[in-house]
């Protein structure tokens, strides 16, 4: 597996490195993929290496902290049943630790900030009416979750691009997307159009095209072929929860 802007000496640098020194691989993979953005020009794909260099930055972090630190500041996470406002204060309480990594891009009093979106859940969880979270009126037909059904859909033909970018077969990874999503690939095939309709083309065009190149927002970094078929069977579970709970606006 390659990603964009690593040569093939440094990606065995970095396979050597996995397991005995994986800080120092996910340092290497940063590295690289920052002077892949600089030397880029192109600014199609200038966003996917950014979003790329991010999240190596982070593993780097995360891996070198070690596991029993970021556990702390990951926190318990409430059961399943527990009371919203639970869920909302622990989703709060996380958010606290990634502010400061946008501290410098983000303004003061910036709605769409992570500050922003903090004190929301905070007021929700208070009792507050929602404000910055408050939907948009459901147009008459339309599920109520057709974005997040949408999103998941987006990740099927994701993880098709994805997969026979990694010298599979399209019969090959097409058979294991429709069992991982229990449905039949011509009916996946047929998803582009709705998921452009609600997510937008450009979305569309990030997270399937950008798969071509390991540079997909919505499948993040893969490292491994098991870490791979993990994330879809998880996907494709994900998506029949929410088949389930399709409900159409009356």
């Amino acid at each position: 597996m390659s990603f964009l802007g690593l040569t093939s000496d440094e990606m065995r640098e970095i396979d050597a490195a996995i397991g005995s020194n994986l800080p120092g691989a996910m340092l290497k993979i940063m590295a690289s993929m920052k002077r892949a953005y600089d030397g880029t020009a192109i600014d199609e794909i200038r966003p996917g290496i950014a979003y790329t260099t991010l999240d190596a930055a982070l593993m780097f972090v995360a891996t070198a902290l070690g596991n029993d630190i970021m556990a702390v500041v990951y926190g318990e996470s409430p059961p399943e049943d527990a009371p919203t406002e639970e869920h909302l204060r622990v989703l709060a309480d996380r958010l606290f630790h990634l502010e400061p990594l946008f501290l410098h891009p983000a303004k003061s009093g910036e709605k769409s900030s992570i500050r922003a979106l903090r004190e929301e859940l905070l007021a929700l969880a208070a009792g507050d009416a929602p404000r910055l979270t408050k939907p948009k009126r459901a147009k008459k037909g339309r599920p109520i979750n057709a974005y997040r059904l949408a999103f998941y859909q987006m990740k099927a033909l994701a993880w098709d691009v994805f997969l026979q970018s990694h010298g599979n077969t399209a019969q090959a990874s097409q058979i294991e997307i429709a069992h991982a999503f229990g449905e039949q690939w011509t009916t996946i095939a047929r998803w582009k159009t709705q998921v452009i309709r609600e997510l937008g083309e450009e979305t569309y065009l990030s997270c399937v095209e950008g798969a071509k190149n390991d540079l997909s927002p919505a499948l993040g970094m893969i490292r491994t072929t098991d870490q791979a078929l993990y994330n879809l069977k998880a996907d494709g579970e994900a998506y029949r929860s929410e088949l389930r709970r399709r409900v159409e606006v009356a």
